[in-house]
């Protein structure tokens, strides 16, 4: 029998409310108002994408920042990796972009959660503690 494999999902897995990058009004969509909060990360993502960054790596970051459509987030899906693949979903403790609640709600989705903490660019503010985390869930598969 071949091992599982496990997946893991960081917070860039999120909804269309929460856009990760700068949107444009040609290519956003209305903003249910029930997750309205969420969008924020699309006015100021120097904090709510890289806020646990110094102010120059920071700025790099957003430099580099295109604009995305949100459409990749709402459009239907298909076939969903995590329903057949166990998953673990890293929770960023203090995540600007995607509130903590949203997050434990797309959490429960997966097989396991972990949590790390700051923000929501682990992979820029804290790589080798992300790394270690990464490793441990594949390891314990």
């Amino acid at each position: 029998m071949a091992r599982a494999r496990r997946g893991s999902r960081a917070p860039a897995n999120i909804p269309p409310q929460a856009c990760m990058s700068r949107c444009t009004p040609s290519t956003a969509s209305p903003i249910p108002k029930t997750q309205a909060a969420c969008s924020r990360s699309a006015t100021n993502p120097r904090v709510s994408l890289y806020g646990d960054l110094p102010d120059e790596e920071a700025e790099q970051a957003v430099s580099k920042l295109v604009n995305q459509t949100i459409r990749s987030f709402a459009e239907k899906v298909d076939v969903a990796a995590w329903r057949s693949i166990p998953s673990t979903y890293i929770i960023t403790e203090q995540d600007q972009a995607v509130p903590l609640a949203l997050q434990e709600q797309m959490a429960a989705q997966a097989a396991e959660t972990r949590r790390l903490p700051g923000g929501h660019s682990p992979f820029l503010s804290r790589p080798r503690r992300l790394a270690t985390l990464i490793d441990e869930i594949v390891r314990s598969a």
